[in-house]
């Protein structure tokens, strides 16, 4: 569990848009440690808490939530059953954002390694949906 808190720290410091479900410290899990709200910088949506909580790598999918209007994304794990939620959300904070003309980035995966130097994955780490890249 403390490496998911340092791996969703990381993200946090590097401008990803998510937060602590109730709190403004960082990306850490809420009171059930299972779940993650992300936020939307658009201000296009608001997004409820979304699982995270797995017993095996099926239970997951990789879920690309974008951060800012050069259309840059962060890769996070999320539960099957945050599916609808989180593409219902998601669809309606990525077209709030205005184009703004700027180069995108390569999507990040909770591990801090982007796609430009592999796929990215998802896996049931320690009880919670994780992305990465091998």
């Amino acid at each position: 569990m403390n490496s998911m808190r340092i791996v969703l720290a990381a993200l946090f410091a590097i401008g990803c848009s998510h937060h602590a479900v109730g709190g403004d410290d960082g990306p850490t899990a809420d009171a059930s440690s299972t779940s993650i709200e992300l936020a939307c910088e658009s201000g296009g949506a608001t997004f409820p808490a979304l699982e995270k909580a797995c017993s095996a790598a099926s239970d997951c999918f990789v879920a690309r939530h974008t951060k800012n209007c050069c259309g840059t994304q962060t890769a996070i794990g999320l539960n099957v059953s945050a599916t609808v939620a989180f593409m219902t959300a998601e669809s309606s904070c990525d077209a709030a954002y205005p184009g703004c003309g700027c180069a995108q980035f390569p999507t990040q995966a909770e591990d801090g390694r982007t796609e430009d130097m592999g796929a990215i994955h998802v896996r049931c780490d320690s009880g919670l949906c994780t992305t990465f890249v091998p």
